[in-house]
């Protein structure tokens, strides 16, 4: 009786917790648009993640350097034990204990820099471009992510666009293998158009395979991108689409040249090397600080009672002679300037090529579409006369297969060519710093 309860109990628990799955299960599948995936990427990427916490860590070392403007305040307290008080002799052979053999001391202190010749404000800017740079760093990988999700996005589109063509054609092309074993029953065809229709047919089945392969291969690009499981299924709501851009080159030039976080790095690192610079001409100058102390003590002035005292010192330390490694710093600092300057204008000259191949590439996807948009219509207006000529025994098997393949290529550089101009036009954005 008991085993029969115990099984009762496991069935409703295997139950309870497979109904429980059903709604996990029913989350793994997931419809995406452009803007939710690129979202999601945000979220999950673990480089875009990395480069966060690297803004975290810009942002404490500037902390850190704000704090050199500020006093620094240090509290302190010890006890000392004696093994015997200190005595002196008074005459007569008496003596007085002017120190017990406890001793309590707690002592403030205050320090503050007054003039350090420009060391303290030349750390900070050091630190503030720092993190200035792991900002655009930051954005930077947040560009190059959002281009690369664009680009996964529309490729798997078009990658499911070709298996729909692919299964398309082979459709077709066994419709035209039916006729043609019909036509040769009847008498109306040759063994070769036979042989030839099945040949054909058998040759459109790899490029099935290779079209259904390449849509998974592109799902999984897709996934890892978002951070997804292999398992984990996804629909995309978009498509193909052309939108006509209304960017200028010479508008994309300057937009690029001024907001690419690459620039705005090169010219930060320009203030970071200005400002070592300058840190290594001051360190053979004087530095200028007051420091206060504040104590409370027993015993205080040879008695047993708690007293307090305090003391105010300025202190000037002068670097007199440090074998020459001020002017070795300041030769490094200065060459790692004008480093910086090469490669900024390095890098001015190589964003201003990226940007006009990108947009060159833009415009001739747009030309491609035009072109081929109006070849699509009129391959698939040929294909219909092919099929209605064929049947009726006007063009030979050979000229109407040579029809499709037409059709099928029309479409296929269609469909390409969306998909590259689409693409195109996102990494425009990206090179402009976007």
């Amino acid at each position: 009786m008991i085993r029969i309860r115990v099984k009762v109990i496991l069935s409703i628990i295997i139950f309870l917790a497979s109904v429980s799955s059903l709604p996990c299960l029913a989350e793994e599948t997931k419809e995406l648009t452009l803007e939710k995936s690129i979202e999601i990427a945000f979220e999950r990427n673990r480089q875009i993640l990395a480069a966060k916490e690297r803004l975290g860590i810009a942002k404490g070392e500037l902390i850190v350097a704000r704090a050199g403007f500020l006093p620094a305040l240090s509290l302190g307290a010890n006890y000392l034990r004696l093994g015997e008080g200190q005595k002196i002799s008074v005459g007569g052979g008496s003596e007085v204990v002017v120190r017990g053999q406890d001793t309590y001391t707690a002592t403030a202190t205050i320090e503050q820099p007054i003039f350090t010749w420009g060391r303290i404000k030349n750390s900070y800017r050091q630190a503030s471009s720092n993190q200035r740079i792991s900002e655009e760093d930051y954005r930077k990988e947040r560009n190059l992510l959002r281009f690369k999700v664009t680009e996964s996005f529309y490729n798997l589109i078009l990658a499911g666009e070709l298996l729909n063509l692919s299964r398309e054609s082979y459709a077709q092309m066994e419709r035209h293998l039916q006729q043609v074993e019909k036509r040769y029953e009847d008498g109306l065809a040759s063994k070769f158009d036979l042989l030839r229709a099945r040949v054909e047919l058998a040759n459109l089945k790899p490029e099935l395979i290779r079209s259904r392969n390449g849509l998974t291969l592109a799902e999984n690009r897709f996934k890892s991108l978002l951070g997804f499981l292999s398992q984990r299924e996804v629909r995309l709501r978009g498509e193909l689409k052309y939108e006509p851009t209304e960017i200028e080159l010479s508008q994309a030039i300057k937009e690029a040249l001024k907001n690419r976080p690459e620039v705005i790095s090169l010219k930060e690192q320009e203030n970071i090397a200005l400002a070592q610079a300058r840190l290594a001409s001051a360190s053979n100058k004087p530095l200028l600080s007051a420091i206060y102390n504040y104590q409370f003590q027993r015993p205080y002035h040879w008695k047993e009672e708690w007293g307090k005292e305090w003391n105010a010192m300025v202190v000037l330390e002068f670097p007199i002679f440090s074998g020459f490694s001020t002017r070795g710093k300041v030769l490094q600092s200065l060459s790692q300037l004008r480093e910086v300057k090469y490669d900024l204008e390095d890098k001015n000259e190589e964003i201003e090529l990226e940007v006009r191949e990108t947009y060159l590439s833009l415009r001739q996807e747009e030309e491609t579409i035009i072109s081929q948009r109006e070849n699509v219509t009129q391959a698939e207006e040929a294909m219909s006369i092919a099929e209605k000529r064929y049947t009726s025994g006007l063009i030979t098997n050979l000229e109407f297969m040579d029809t499709q393949l037409a059709v099928t290529q029309a479409k296929t550089a269609h469909l390409q060519a969306l998909a590259n101009y689409l693409i195109a036009k996102a990494k425009l954005i990206e090179a402009m710093g976007r």
